[in-house]
């Protein structure tokens, strides 16, 4: 699992602070890595998982969605600092031969991308429940 987000914006550090419990639940088998943003160095990690679920606030949803993810298709992204979940499944599949047999982007409600650490109350909500959701599937 990938957690990603800034955690000195508010609501945008959400998916740092759910990789980050999940981490803590300590679940053999299971590598929970919060960072700042998706970089290549992660397509190691990537490949090597049979499933990986990208976690990220999002501001233009009401609840908690997990959405399938595919590689992005070949050309649609180039390989920057700061990748998308779809470009880095893709870099994986292409450095390693081989992705994980499934993806998932877990959307989280957020609304508060402010300076500042605190979370917003839709914020607290979603990180309840997506981590009831995470621990139904590990």
């Amino acid at each position: 699992m990938l957690g990603y987000g800034n955690t000195l914006f508010g609501d945008d550090g959400l998916g740092q602070l759910i990789a980050q419990h999940v981490a803590d639940w300590a679940v053999p088998g299971v590598l929970a890595l919060a960072r700042h943003e998706l970089t290549p160095e992660l397509a190691a990690d990537v490949a090597a998982a049979d499933e990986v679920i990208f976690v990220d606030a999002a501001l233009h949803t009401d609840g908690v969605v997990f959405v399938p993810l595919a590689p992005a298709p070949a050309g649609r992204e180039g390989l920057e600092h700061a990748l998308t979940p779809a470009a880095l499944l893709a870099l994986a599949q292409t450095a390693f031969g081989h992705g994980p047999a499934r993806a998932w982007q877990l959307l989280v409600p957020a609304r508060d991308f402010t300076l500042g650490n605190a979370l917003s109350d839709v914020a607290r909500d979603g990180l309840s429940r997506a981590l009831e959701g995470i621990a139904r599937r590990v």
